[in-house]
């Protein structure tokens, strides 16, 4: 499998955000979200987790 990561640095950088956003998502699921222009408690980790893992997914792509 070494052979297909071009990036090492990229391959765990990418595990590393993608752990951490779904730890972000799996903790702030419980909390109302609301809505864009009422947002509740739990709409910012929402927000911020979809856009961590959308980031490490494409860091994770990024590195083969």
């Amino acid at each position: 499998m070494n052979r297909y990561i071009r990036s090492q640095q990229d391959f765990a950088a990418g595990l590393l955000f993608i752990g951490i956003a779904i730890g972000v998502l799996w903790m702030g699921w419980s909390y109302p979200t609301g809505t864009a222009v009422r947002m509740s408690a739990g709409y910012f980790p929402r927000l911020l987790g979809g856009i961590l893992l959308l980031l490490g997914l494409i860091v994770f792509v990024g590195s083969f």
